[in-house]
């Protein structure tokens, strides 16, 4: 998953960091860091441009089942106007 393959190279920069905070790497790691950067980048611009199938439509035997909750829906609270001051357009 791209959230493991971010964290593992964080991990890995991490764990080669000197304590000024410098990071060297010899020419072949520096193209294998480069490789992933990109693919990750390819990654996250197919998630980015990904949309959604169609409407999910859950049957009485889905709730049935236990996999599928029915959520209450809680009404936002909607803050009152203040005393006056605003303008109106």
């Amino acid at each position: 998953m791209l959230s493991d393959d971010l964290s593992n190279l964080r991990d890995w920069i991490d764990r080669r960091v000197d304590q000024d905070g410098i990071l060297t790497l010899p020419a072949d790691l520096t193209g294998v860091v480069r490789f992933m950067l990109r693919d990750m980048t390819r990654t996250a611009r197919a998630l980015e441009a990904s949309q959604i199938a169609g409407h999910a439509t859950i049957t009485s035997e889905d709730l049935a089942s236990g996999k599928v909750k029915r959520l209450t829906i809680v009404p936002r609270p909607v803050s009152k106007p203040s005393g006056g001051g605003g303008s109106v357009a």
